[in-house]
């Protein structure tokens, strides 16, 4: 059996295209523009991004941003890509101390239907396992609602909750063996 090295990888979520660092100090909403660009450039698919404020949304914390930033690249790709979405709804809502973040995509579904809070998700070990640990470990809420034709995710977040760098976790390697 040979042993293939392939390139390094980042565990979650990001791809060197879409990676925080360039952003430096920019606000969400020039983030979301540039990943929409990305995303349909890089797959078929059309992103509507609706900012109920956006000069709230540019006014968030930066790490909080970059969390954002962060879950909602993972739900818009998870829909391209699982879902084979043509279609994904973003919108954020910053009300007072709330950050509302809503994905929906026109895709496939998931394999079950109905709507599931993160206990429901996390007891049954279904859903988008990365978005609900790290909203949960915001202490933040999610809600996905799953039809047959499409999905929608819906997270609530404290504007003031601790959001850690999720991108701050090692680089993996990947193996591919070839026998």
């Amino acid at each position: 059996m040979d042993t293939w090295r392939v390139d390094p990888i980042l565990d979650r979520p990001s791809s060197p295209r879409l990676g925080l660092a360039r952003f430096g100090a920019a606000g969400l909403c020039l983030r979301l523009a540039a990943l929409r660009q990305s995303l349909e450039r890089d797959y078929p698919l059309t992103i509507a991004i609706d900012f109920a404020n956006a000069e709230a949304a540019d006014g968030l914390a930066p790490d909080l941003t970059d969390t954002i930033h962060a879950l909602l690249q993972e739900a818009t790709v998870n829909a391209a890509v699982h879902a084979a979405a043509a279609l994904v709804r973003v919108g954020i809502h910053v009300n007072g101390g709330v950050v509302m973040l809503s994905i929906e995509d026109d895709g496939k579904g998931f394999p079950f239907q109905g709507s599931y809070d993160l206990r429901q998700l996390a007891a049954f070990g279904v859903g988008p396992q990365w978005l609900a640990r790290c909203v949960a470990d915001l202490g933040g809420t999610l809600m996905l609602h799953s039809r047959a034709d499409g999905s929608r995710i819906d997270i609530t977040l404290a504007r003031d909750c601790i959001a850690r760098p999720v991108f701050a976790q090692p680089v993996k390697e990947r193996v591919l063996a070839v026998g």
